[in-house]
């Protein structure tokens, strides 16, 4: 994981408020965190679905966001618990 303070701090140097901060690489989720504390909007990628768990999980703890599904509106923890189930 990269240090968030640092993150911000590169965020607040190149970006306004309300900017839409990308990052095609997402890993643990810092530059969504630093985003959102920053008062950017993020957005990333993320092929691996560990990843993408722990960056959802990460910003849900840091911000009190709850990350959902645009697809069909279901929560993070919803899907998780589906996801549970199949491997029963």
């Amino acid at each position: 994981m990269k240090p968030t303070a640092l993150v911000a701090d590169f965020i607040l140097d190149c970006s306004n408020r309300g900017d839409l901060v990308a990052d095609p690489c997402i890993g643990s989720g810092t530059t969504l965190i630093a985003a959102h504390r920053t008062g950017r909007r993020g957005a990333g990628i993320e092929i691996d679905p560990g990843y993408a768990d722990t960056a959802l999980k990460r910003l849900a703890a840091t911000s009190g966001l709850v990350p959902t599904l645009v697809g069909d509106g279901r929560s993070f923890d919803e899907i998780a618990a589906e996801r549970l189930a199949w491997e029963d």
